[in-house]
């Protein structure tokens, strides 16, 4: 049976958060663990054996024997939520969904108070391996979009606690608490991605880092394919905006390419060419490192078991090499005349490339532009560039497969 106290308690703590949220700071650990506990009673009074968002089936409570025979009336959900109205008030529901969107006013401080104690609070709730609850891990997606226009210095923040949080549960032993976070991070991610970075800081990819980590560490290959598709989906739909996230997104693929699941190689790399035939401005578009974690991912796959995989990495491989040499990164000076003793290489023009690697060319090529001779030197500056190209090549030639060995010396 509910008692009125508890439900003036409840009552009056709700109002002390929506008036005093600054100033509460670890106190809103208790407060939203009591908005927890209103909810789980709410889901109990209303016979809620499951749960909706995670179908996961709750356990039956053990009654003692004398009791099992006893008829119970059963309340009807008018008669349920009569019984809420009455010990904890009308207006409890509305003051709850307050307190979350009230998250976007709160001070710099203060909010860091409430996403940490909101993370906590859904960690508890998800230690049950029979009937974890995800009410609170809903509500972080909300206060996440609530507080994703703040000055991205308190975001970043607010994030660095989010991202652990999201680590933490999209390697969940259930899979479908896993699976629901990993699609609530990509819900945040989509709608991040709608905004173009700032220049000089990278926000993209420290947003995109926990699909790296869960990548490297999940042991679900539903999960590992869930990240594939998401990634996927981000490039489709916000390429223009990816900028630094350039850079886990390769991590996250060149992780793909060593997976021990065949069809989540060819998937990830399927992915890849796209980004090679289609995105290739892009990816060096904002920083022109991006193209060492290119070339890094294309060699991982260049290494995978799937031999048609291999092969059509290393036509990719050439591909980048003839951009390179083409002085299409942009940022690659020319060296001085008086350097000239340390000249490597001068391109003029393009150079010869296999049969296997003229249709990846062809594609990823929308624009013909003039190659432009440039003197690569030995000058750390082009040994950046290059040094992982050639290495990653080199490495190629020891490979078991004769076909893998005569490609990557061509």
């Amino acid at each position: 049976k509910m008692h009125q106290k508890r439900g003036e308690a409840f009552k009056t703590l709700l109002n002390v958060a929506l008036q005093c949220g600054n100033h509460l700071n670890s106190g809103w650990k208790t407060v939203l663990t009591s908005i927890s506990q209103y909810e789980r009673i709410c889901e109990q009074q209303g016979n809620s054996g499951t749960d909706e968002i995670l179908g996961i089936a709750t356990s039956p409570k053990m009654t003692p024997k004398k009791e099992r025979f006893k008829k119970k009336a059963v309340m009807s959900p008018a008669q349920v939520s009569a019984s809420i109205v009455d010990t904890f008030g009308s207006t409890c529901t509305s003051n709850i969904v307050q307190v979350y969107e009230n998250s976007g006013n709160l001070s710099s401080t203060a909010v860091v108070h409430f996403v940490k104690a909101l993370c906590e609070v859904s960690s508890q709730e998800l230690e049950s391996k029979l009937s974890p609850r995800v009410y609170s891990l809903t509500k972080i997606v909300e206060v996440a979009h609530y507080n994703m226009n703040r000055v991205r210095i308190v975001w970043s923040r607010i994030w660095s606690i989010l991202a652990d949080y999201f680590i933490f549960v999209g390697c969940h032993s259930s899979l479908n608490v896993a699976m629901y976070a990993i699609d609530a991070l990509r819900q945040l991610a989509m709608k991040f991605l709608e905004r173009d970075e700032l220049a000089n800081y990278t926000f993209q990819n420290e947003f995109l880092k926990p699909f790296v980590t869960v990548m490297r560490q999940s042991n679900a290959v539903e999960i590992r394919e869930l990240i594939i598709r998401c990634v996927s989906q981000f490039i489709l739909a916000r390429v223009a905006n990816v900028k630094s996230g350039w850079k886990s997104m390769f991590m996250v693929f060149t992780a793909a390419a060593s997976d021990e699941n065949r069809q989540l190689v060819a998937l990830a790399f399927s992915t890849i060419e796209k980004i090679v035939r289609e995105y290739f401005s892009h990816v060096t578009e904002t920083e022109t490192s991006t193209f060492t974690d290119c070339v890094n991912c294309l060699i991982a796959f260049a290494n995978s078991t799937l031999i048609d995989v291999s092969l059509n990495a290393i036509a990719f491989l050439r591909f980048c090499a003839l951009k390179l040499a083409e002085g299409e990164l942009g940022e690659l000076e020319a060296p001085s005349a008086g350097t000239d003793n340390n000249i490597a290489e001068k391109v003029q023009e393009k150079p010869s490339v296999s049969e296997d690697s003229v249709d990846a060319e062809k594609s990823a090529t929308n624009v013909n532009k003039t190659p432009r001779a440039i003197l690569f030197t030995d000058q750390d500056v082009h040994l950046y560039f290059w040094f992982p190209l050639l290495a990653g090549l080199s490495e190629l030639t020891f490979d078991t497969r004769e076909e893998i060995r005569q490609t990557s010396l061509e």
